[in-house]
C-alpha cells in the first residue's frame, strides 16, 4: 500500500477527488443543479440581456485578476504556514548508514593547501582497509577551486588528493565529488574536473536549511556549457546512493525527481546524530567504523552557514541518509502537494464553496434581518467557515505527512469570491430599488394624465 501511495499517485488521486467534489458541490448547492442549468440554458438561448452577460463576464474576470493580485501580496507568508505545519509533523526514523569524517582545516595562511593534503592522506589510509572494512561509497563534500598560483606546493597537495582518490577507486570504491553549478568552469582545479577527472562522479551540493527547513533540488542547471559533464547537476546525495547502494539502481536520481517533482521533500533534523570520525594522522585509523557505510568527508566548522545557523556537511549527510532509506522503500519523505493543476483546482473549489455558503447564509439571515445586515453577516460567517474548513483539511493532511503549503492562492480565492458575491448582491439590490423607483415615477405620471 505504501509503495502505491507515492507523491505522484497521491497527486493524481487528490486531483480526481477534487474534480468529483467540485462537481458534486455545484450540483447539490445550486438548488440541486437547476440554477446553473437554467442559467446556462438562458445564456445559450440568448434570453440573458447583453448587459447581464457583460456583468457576469466582468465578475469572472475580476475574480481571476484580484485573486492573482492578492496571491502575489500574500505569497511571502506561505513560508510561515509551511514552517508552522512542518514543525508539527513527526520526523522520520532514519538508519545509521552514514559516517562523517571531519578532516582538519588549519585556520592560518596556507590552510587550504594543508586541508587538501590532509584529505588525500585520509583517502589513502581508508583505501588500506580490509575487504570487510571497506565503505560502500565515499563522498567529498568539498568544492575544489583552483589555487591562485600554480606553484610546487599547490601541485603537491593536488597530487596527494588524486593519489588518495585513485587508491579508493582501484579497490572498487566509488568516490563522489561536490560541485557548485553557479560557478564558471575557470573556478575549478582543472586536473580534478576535466576529462581526466579521478572522481567516479560529480554532483552539486547546493542546499539551504532556512529555520531548519531543508531545501535542495535533485537537478540544478549548470551556469555554462563546459566539458566537465552534464551529470554535475545531479544532487550530491542522490549520486552517493546511486553508486553506493545497488538496490537504488542507475535511474535512482530520475526516480526521486519524478516522485518529488525536483524539490526534495525533507523534514530536516538539525540535531540528528551521526557516527563521526575526526582524522588525526598520529592516532590509529578506525577502519572498522567505515565497514559497509557511506563516508562523507569535509570540515564541519568551515562549512557552517551562519546566516541560517546550520552545518552544510551535516545537512548533506542527512539528505544522503534519508535517500538511502528512501531507496529501501522506507516511508521517510514528506509528500508535497506540488501539482499546479491540483493547487488551482483546490483554490477554485474552495472559492465555489465560499459562494455556496454565502448564498445559503444570506437566505437564512435575510429572514430575520435587513438586507444590508444579512449580507454583511453572511459574508463574515461564510469567509470564516470556508477558511476554517480549508485550514482544518490542510492540518489533518499534515498529520498524515501530506504537506500542502500553497495557502496564499487558496485563501486569496476564498476572500475574492466572498467580496465579489457581496458586491454583486448589493448591485442587484440597487438595481431592484432603481427599478421600483422608476416604476413608481411612471405610475405617478400615468395617474396625473
Amino acid at each position: 500500500m505504501k509503495e502505491f501511495l507515492n507523491a505522484t499517485n497521491i497527486n493524481s488521486i487528490l486531483t480526481a477527488v477534487g474534480i468529483v467534489v467540485t462537481l458534486i458541490s455545484i450540483v447539490i448547492s445550486m438548488k440541486k443543479g437547476k440554477e446553473i442549468l437554467a442559467f446556462w440554458a438562458e445564456w445559450k438561448k440568448r434570453k440573458l440581456g447583453k448587459e447581464s452577460k457583460l456583468t457576469v463576464l466582468l465578475f469572472i474576470s475580476l475574480y481571476f485578476i484580484l485573486t492573482f493580485v492578492s496571491w502575489v501580496i500574500l505569497r511571502p507568508h506561505d513560508w510561515n504556514c509551511y514552517k508552522l505545519l512542518s514543525d508539527r509533523m513527526n520526523p522520520p526514523e532514519l538508519s545509521q548508514d552514514v559516517v562523517l569524517a571531519d578532516v582538519p582545516y588549519p585556520d592560518e595562511p596556507g590552510g587550504r593547501l594543508t586541508f587538501r593534503k590532509n584529505v588525500g592522506q585520509f583517502l589513502q589510509e581508508l583505501a588500506k582497509a580490509k575487504p570487510d572494512q571497506r565503505p560502500l561509497v565515499v563522498g567529498l563534500d568539498i568544492v575544489y577551486r583552483a589555487f591562485e598560483q600554480n606553484t610546487r606546493k599547490p601541485r603537491t597537495a593536488t597530487r596527494e588528493l588524486i593519489k588518495g582518490v585513485n587508491a579508493l577507486t582501484k579497490e572498487g570504491i566509488p568516490v563522489i565529488a561536490a560541485y557548485d553549478p553557479r560557478k564558471s568552469e575557470t573556478y575549478y582545479e582543472k586536473k580534478l574536473f576535466k576529462e581526466n577527472t579521478p572522481f567516479t562522479d560529480i554532483g552539486h551540493n547546493l542546499i539551504s536549511a532556512r529555520d531548519g527547513k531543508f531545501h535542495a533540488k535533485v537537478f540544478e542547471p549548470l551556469r555554462d556549457k563546459s566539458d566537465i559533464g552534464t551529470e554535475l547537476k545531479i544532487f550530491f546525495a542522490a549520486l552517493m546512493v546511486r553508486y553506493g547502494y545497488p538496490l537504488a539502481g542507475e535511474d535512482f536520481p530520475m526516480e526521486v525527481e519524478k516522485t518529488c517533482q525536483n524539490i526534495l521533500p525533507i523534514l530536516y533534523q538539525k540535531n540528528f546524530k551521526f557516527q563521526k570520525v575526526e582524522f588525526d594522522e598520529k592516532q590509529a585509523f578506525p577502519y572498522e567504523m567505515f565497514a559497509k557505510k557511506a563516508v562523507i568527508i569535509g570540515n564541519k566548522e568551515k562549512d557552517y552557514k551562519e546566516e541560517a545557523d546550520f552545518y552544510g556537511l551535516h545537512a548533506v549527510a542527512y539528505a544522503t541518509q534519508l535517500l538511502i532509506d528512501h531507496a529501501r522503500n522506507k516511508d521517510v519523505l514528506m509528500v508535497f502537494i506540488l501539482s499546479e493543476w491540483l493547487i488551482i483546482l483546490t483554490a477554485f473549489a474552495f472559492s465555489l464553496l465560499e459562494y455556496f455558503l454565502f448564498r445559503g447564509m444570506l437566505n437564512g439571515f435575510s429572514i430575520r434581518f435587513s438586507y444590508p445586515i444579512a449580507s454583511s453577516a453572511a459574508l463574515t460567517c461564510s469567509l470564516l467557515l470556508t477558511a476554517s474548513i480549508f485550514l482544518g483539511a490542510v492540518y489533518l493532511a499534515s498529520k498524515a505527512d501530506y504537506l500542502f503549503a500553497d495557502f496564499a492562492i487558496v485563501l486569496s480565492g476564498i476572500l475574492v469570491s466572498g467580496i465579489l458575491c457581496f458586491v454583486y448582491q448589493f448591485r442587484q439590490i440597487f438595481a431592484v430599488l432603481v427599478s421600483r423607483e422608476t416604476h413608481r415615477a411612471e405610475s405617478g405620471q400615468s395617474v396625473k394624465h
